[in-house]
């Protein structure tokens, strides 16, 4: 129910930790190639984080705004015109979940988690570690933008209900509770 469709702007959102395997300098080369303003949401984690924060922040061109953390990203999910996800190797992606229920298309890596949680009704995914084909995906996302916002809600609705969720999470861990949320 906190996660729902808002007003978007025109800046894809990068959200994660500034670590180097979520990959923030890969989307920063895609926003960069397919002139899409973009918005990094995340802080490090330790001194490595700190230190590719730093070069990312040296690099980065005027379309790109580091937003910090945020002890809640949902505003920031509900302002945006999508979500662009880099990591080459996510295992799940709640980000990408919380995007879609709020009705942003998601750009990610076809691989792990995101391979599974979009599908061509609500973004596109790219090769993973590819900048060019990350561009040329975000390009399509930002320009089907009508199309695959309200499919991004259905899908989420429909695959990622929380309710369904720990339903299934019982039928299939009977002796367990589910975790909470």
């Amino acid at each position: 129910e906190r996660f729902k469709p808002g007003e978007p702007e025109t800046h894809a959102l990068w959200l994660g930790a500034i670590t180097p395997w979520k990959r923030p300098d890969l989307a920063i080369r895609a926003a960069e190639k397919a002139s899409v303003p973009l918005t990094i949401v995340g802080g490090p984690l330790d001194a490595t984080g700190e230190h590719l924060e730093q070069r990312l922040r040296a690099g980065a061109g005027p379309g790109v705004m580091f937003a910090g953390r945020l002890s809640d990203p949902t505003e920031a999910l509900r302002r945006a015109a999508l979500l662009l996800h880099t990591a080459d190797r996510e295992p799940y992606g709640m980000s990408l979940v919380e995007a879609l229920a709020c009705g942003l298309p998601v750009v990610a890596p076809a691989a792990g988690g995101p391979r599974e949680i979009v599908d061509d009704s609500c973004g596109r995914l790219f090769r993973p570690g590819d900048a060019d084909a990350a561009a040329v995906a975000l390009e399509a996302a930002t320009e089907q933008r009508d199309q695959l916002g309200p499919a991004a809600r259905t899908r989420a609705e429909q695959h990622f209900d929380l309710n369904d969720s720990r339903r299934r999470y019982a039928e299939a861990f009977p002796a367990t509770e589910p975790p909470a949320p």
